[in-house]
């Protein structure tokens, strides 16, 4: 793909301990900016934690009801945690994406499509299951397209209010049935 771009940005609906309220989604286009559909690329696109350090957030949820982190050592421009997901018809979606830590303002996430590590060699398609390792299931094996990056805007991992914690599907009840 010629860039990638954000399709949908997270926003600040999130508070922090959920997935995130709204699922980010990246776009990989040609340089007409058509989504690229080509099944000889690779389709993995990372996400980590645009801020670094040793108390900055990291990303989780490779998979649904996954906890745990895939942390690299400076392999995606990054010294943190990374999740990926793979396009589908030029758009990459990061459906069960949380972030760890509590309430912050101004956190961005960071994607990746492409060889974005120093050395070339260390450059691999990740596997949908393990952003760790290399995806068996593809001819690509190796990547050699240039690292392309995008940044969500800035957005906010609210506190809890009231010490009560969002659910993703709330219930509620009407004159004591359920309902949901």
């Amino acid at each position: 793909p010629a860039k990638i771009v954000m399709a949908v940005e997270p926003g600040n609906s999130t508070t922090f301990g959920n997935r995130m309220a709204v699922q980010p989604q990246v776009a990989l286009l040609d340089r007409f900016d058509n989504p690229v559909v080509n099944e000889w690329i690779c389709p993995a696109v990372t996400a980590s934690v645009a801020q670094s350090g040793a108390a900055a957030p990291q990303v989780f949820g490779q998979k649904a009801n996954d906890t745990m982190t895939y942390c690299q050592i400076e392999t995606f421009h990054t010294s943190g945690c990374i999740i990926s997901a793979h396009a589908i018809d030029g758009f990459a979606t990061f459906s069960h994406l949380q972030i760890s830590g509590g309430a912050v303002d101004g956190l961005q996430i960071q994607f990746t499509h492409g060889c974005c590590a120093d050395d070339p060699a260390d450059c691999y398609c990740a596997s949908p299951d393990d952003p760790r390792r290399v995806d068996t299931g593809r001819e690509t094996g190796r990547f050699i397209e240039p690292c392309r990056v995008v940044r969500t805007l800035p957005f906010s991992l609210l506190p809890l209010i009231g010490g009560l914690q969002m659910l993703e599907h709330p219930v509620h009840s009407i004159a004591g049935e359920r309902i949901s």
